[in-house]
């Protein structure tokens, strides 16, 4: 966990101020490439395109996300791959 809060750290310290950020996770469960592992990352809003799986109407639904606020996409429940704006 650790090793997490010191890579938001660090990408929100590399971020224009005005940027908002997400925390993503991914479980073996989701599609991911590598679908052995759980991955978390931070992303910007440039991630949430076409070519990573986000359509419209998921697009709607993390734009509306509020500091701190956790959602899923409608592929997958909460439990297998959220999204949670920190920035």
């Amino acid at each position: 966990m650790s090793d997490l809060i010191s890579k938001i750290a660090q990408v929100a310290g590399e971020a224009q101020p005005e940027s908002i950020l997400y925390i993503v996770f991914h479980s073996p469960e989701a599609f991911v490439q590598n679908a052995n592992n759980p991955q978390t990352r931070v992303v910007g809003v440039d991630f949430f395109g076409d070519e990573n799986g986000y359509d419209t109407e998921d697009r709607d639904d993390i734009d509306a996300l509020l500091v701190g606020q956790t959602c899923g996409t409608k592929h997958y429940n909460i439990v297998h791959h959220s999204i949670t704006r920190i920035r």
